[in-house]
């Protein structure tokens, strides 16, 4: 009697061990597949955080090339102030004054965004020459809206943190 009780006792030990292994080989092949899975969604995702960063930034670049063109245009002593949003990976942005071919003073706003390539810039061309003022914009970088003051002083074209 004693006898039949330990082999029926090992019989289930067993039976419990390959129940154990077959659940872990399932287990595996589960993480075979799912592991590489959601390596691709993060790798898609972050791709799409980078066009949807890229985007804003080209988005918020042109307004404000629109507007001072605009506010060029219109002459000494026009202002606008606009709330512009601003994407979270812009990293630097810069206003460049240059004489294009006819002799005319043109600007050149640079708007960086980081990217997981690296950086990108992204630059637009205004008809008039551009100023940082007083309040400059790369103070205030960071994701959100921001105002942003666009005032013709004398021909040239000033952008500043409107705030």
């Amino acid at each position: 009697m004693l006898h039949a009780r330990t082999t029926r006792h090992k019989l289930m030990n067993m039976e419990r061990a390959q129940a154990s292994i077959e659940f872990l080989v399932l287990v595996a092949f589960f993480m075979i597949f799912l592991i590489p899975l959601a390596l691709t969604m993060l790798d898609l995702s972050s791709e799409k955080g980078d066009e949807s960063s890229l985007a804003q930034a080209y988005q918020l670049g042109r307004r404000l090339a629109d507007n001072a063109d605009e506010i060029y245009l219109q002459g000494d002593g026009a202002t606008t102030v606009e709330n512009m949003l601003f994407p979270s990976k812009v990293s630097d942005f810069q206003l460049v004054n240059y004489v294009d071919a006819d002799g005319q003073s043109r600007g050149e706003i640079t708007i960086t965004v980081e990217t997981r390539n690296g950086p990108s810039d992204i630059v637009f061309l205004t008809l008039g020459p551009l100023d940082y003022g007083t309040s400059p914009l790369i103070n205030y970088l960071g994701a959100g809206t921001k105002p942003v003051r666009i005032t013709n002083t004398g021909g040239q074209v000033v952008i500043e943190y409107g705030g």
